[in-house]
């Protein structure tokens, strides 16, 4: 396998550039409204609650 997935993904990301004209704005235009479409697809990265790890103190070797 070449790098066939990659190759794809840049295939891909011209035909969608060009459909936008190569057009920032219309890109995020055209991007915003797949995201609208697709909801149930997107991923959220929304905060989340985290634990603090906590270290143990080392005691030094008895000498």
């Amino acid at each position: 396998m070449k790098h066939e997935i990659l190759e794809e993904v840049w295939r891909v990301r011209d035909q969608i550039s060009a459909e936008c004209g190569y057009d920032v704005h219309r890109l995020f235009k055209h991007l915003k409204a797949l995201e609208a479409q697709h909801k149930d697809r997107l991923v959220s990265f929304a905060a989340r609650k985290t634990t603090k790890l906590v270290r143990k103190k080392r005691h030094a070797a008895p000498a």
